[in-house]
């Protein structure tokens, strides 16, 4: 919490005249809090004075901080939103419902570093790192609504969450990777040569978490954000927050600096944060829940599966030759037209009752999702914890190299993928999915999920196909499984299974009945 401040203030005097080098004086005279540290004050005041962390308190919040300090540097786009909403522009996402807001102030699809730089507390105050991906969302989705603002906050605050939790940095790297798809394997050599000041979160986040992976302590890892250049003070408050964390101190001259910075409720704020961090970690482990979800759960929801007989879509076309990549490179209209219509069923398609149920379990559990279906149901459901193992089709890539994470990109599921469209790297941009004759990304993190699981349960797939075949059979001994689907498939090597005999939306329910009366 305090890091992420002293990242902002070591880092504001050199936003806009770069140093490119560790050597430099920490303070000066001119070093101050900006907007970073004031929105991160916001954001703390809300999750310490609304259990509910509604959107309404903390527009509040972040309304009385920034009209607080009404120069202390912010964007243009959100300082409309905080003193001329009037004037803010008319952009409002249907996706997210903010009626009850009493302001005209909405957000407004921003992907820019300024979601990711307040959101710190988050990671401090999380029960558990499912909870640290929803405060961070929705510390981000008031304003930075574009799918990049809201990774951006969910990438530092599980970051953040996994070093209060002693993950080694390896262990973060892997996880950031995967599930956000930043690439980290660089290092701040080959960033500072080529670096220049960038306020996207894409452009940002990835940077700020690679100074503190290549740093060795507190102060290293501030020395190495600001060496980087860019936007300086919102860079090395991301990597302050981080190395805060991971390094579980900050030499006492540099506190001192603080002291002489920060008016005493601001301490009042940071120290609560702490005190509930405290509370957080004392909390009892919830058990965790891993989910393996297949298209039977998608079903309910209109969107047909590739299994079914007479309706499946493997019964209408060709698989082979529709989810092809060689085919792509052959026909790529006819492949395109293809994903495009499942594209645009999946954006016509609303999460059912099963997704929703999942979702809900979060307040109980530490809930893992991993699903082999491309849709983002269980996003729009409200899960976090989801891992797309045969991709994802809100998201674009290369056909030249689909891991190439310069070229992965959100796009948009209502408008059509068209032949000519180019990657980053220039090639035919194409759907970010494991086609028939692909073979599937590494699965380390899903992997390690299911085996430490103290409850598994498989929805929906056959486990024929893809990674279902494999997963099924990794949870521990010692865990509770459960298969949810019309369909017992318990004679596929999995006899210690209990079988809930229904479809998703109505098994889903028997499941909570069941693991209720267990916990009596």
């Amino acid at each position: 919490m305090l890091g992420a401040i002293i990242g902002d203030t070591v880092g504001s005097i050199y936003e806009f005249c770069n140093i490119n080098s560790t050597k430099f004086p920490l303070f000066s005279s001119h070093s101050e809090p900006t907007d970073d540290s004031v929105m991160t004050m916001a954001v703390a005041e809300w999750l310490l004075s609304d259990p509910e962390r509604t959107q309404e308190t903390l527009e509040e919040c972040m309304v009385r901080w920034g009209h607080r300090s009404p120069r202390a540097g912010y964007g243009g786009a959100f300082s409309r939103w905080l003193f001329n909403p009037d004037f803010l522009g008319g952009y409002r996402d249907d996706q997210y419902d903010f009626n009850e807001v009493y302001s005209g102030r909405h957000p407004y699809n921003s992907w820019g570093n300024g979601s990711a730089m307040r959101c710190s507390a988050c990671g401090w105050v999380a029960e558990t790192l499912s909870e640290a991906l929803e405060l961070a969302k929705r510390s981000a989705e008031i304003t930075h609504n574009h799918p990049e603002g809201i990774k951006g906050a969910q990438a530092t605050a599980a970051a953040i969450w996994m070093a209060r939790h002693d993950a080694t940095k390896e262990d973060i790297k892997e996880y950031i990777m995967d599930k956000f798809g930043y690439d980290l394997n660089r290092d701040c050599n080959d960033i500072r040569p080529d670096y220049y000041f960038d306020v996207s979160c894409q452009g940002t986040v990835p940077e700020a978490i690679i100074a503190f992976l290549d740093s060795w302590d507190f102060e290293s890892a501030i020395r190495l954000a600001v060496s980087l250049g860019g936007d300086s003070d919102t860079l090395t408050c991301i990597t302050g927050g981080i190395a805060e964390a991971f390094y579980k101190e900050i030499p006492e001259p540099i506190i001192a600096e603080m002291r002489n910075r920060l008016d005493a409720d601001w301490w009042d704020i940071i120290n609560g944060i702490y005190a509930q961090a405290e509370k957080a970690l004392e909390t009892p482990k919830r058990l965790k829940l891993v989910f393996l979800t297949g298209a039977g759960i998608s079903k309910e929801s209109g969107i047909d599966t590739f299994r079914d007989p007479m309706t499946g879509l493997w019964e209408k076309y060709n698989p082979m030759e529709l989810c092809s990549a060689i085919k792509l490179a052959e026909n790529p209209q006819l492949v395109l037209d293809f994903y495009n219509m499942r594209r645009l069923k999946i954006y016509e398609a609303e999460p059912n009752h099963a997704h929703e149920m999942i979702a809900q379990m979060e307040k109980k559990y530490d809930i893992t999702i991993i699903t082999q279906n491309v849709d983002d149901l269980h996003e729009r459901a409200g899960s976090n914890e989801v891992w797309h193992v045969h991709g994802d089709l809100t998201k674009v890539t290369s056909s030249k190299n689909r891991f190439d994470m310069s070229c992965i990109q959100y796009y948009p599921l209502n408008e059509p993928i068209m032949v000519g469209q180019q990657a980053a790297d220039g090639s035919q941009l194409r759907p970010f999915v494991v086609m028939m004759d692909e073979y599937l990304p590494p699965l380390n993190v899903a992997i390690k999920r299911i085996q430490e699981a103290d409850i598994f349960v498989i929805i929906g797939t056959s486990m024929s196909i893809g990674a279902g075949g494999f997963l099924c059979n990794l949870a521990s001994p010692q865990a509770k499984k459960y298969i949810i689907d019309p369909v017992d498939y318990r004679h596929m090597l999995l006899p210690d299974f209990h079988w809930i005999a229904k479809p998703a939306t109505s098994g889903v329910d028997e499941l909570v009945a069941e693991l209720e009366i267990l916990e009596k």
